[in-house]
């Protein structure tokens, strides 16, 4: 799993049973745990397990996070190619400027782990992530399972009262 290139090939190995139980996870890319519509649908598509991916974005980070201040962005951007720069200022000055900090942070925690890039330091490995999900969907199930009593009851005590 560690040579999956993105999170969505090695979901789809690992729902498939194509990975090892002790292979790890590779990092947790930020943004996962908030789907875009594209990224949803290409979820629904690839027919990932919707509770290994859940458990799988426990540990991602907001995409929108802000950096540690001291973190070294201000020294990474000022290394960035003049031609780099020019482009992002002008995709701000055109109106994307939440577009164009998306790439830049996107790329500077990509090149520079220490910022938290998604990589959690006990990352787990394929039969931990299966178990999570078994889990999870057992706790949902136990939810909803309760939720649907707790209605029954009201219901039936809303036709003993002749509501």
């Amino acid at each position: 799993m560690t040579s999956a290139s993105s999170t969505w090939p090695g979901c789809c190995r690992l729902q498939s049973g194509d990975v090892k139980d002790d292979e790890i996870e590779p990092p947790v890319p930020p943004g996962m745990q908030d789907l875009s519509g594209p990224l949803q649908e290409t979820a629904d598509f690839l027919q990932l397990n919707e509770d290994l991916l859940a458990v799988a974005s426990l540990d991602s980070p907001d995409i929108w996070e802000p950096l540690d201040p001291d973190g070294g962005l201000a020294a990474w951007i000022g290394q960035l190619p003049s031609a780099e720069k020019d482009g992002l200022l002008l995709s701000v000055a055109q109106g994307d400027a939440m577009g164009a900090q998306a790439v830049l942070l996107r790329r500077f925690r990509g090149e520079n782990p220490a910022t938290g890039d998604g990589a959690a330091p006990g990352r787990r490995s394929a039969g931990e992530l299966r178990s999570s999900a078994d889990a999870f969907r057992a706790q949902w199930q136990r939810a909803l399972a309760e939720k649907r009593a707790q209605e029954e009851a009201r219901e039936a005590q809303q036709a003993a009262a002749g509501l």
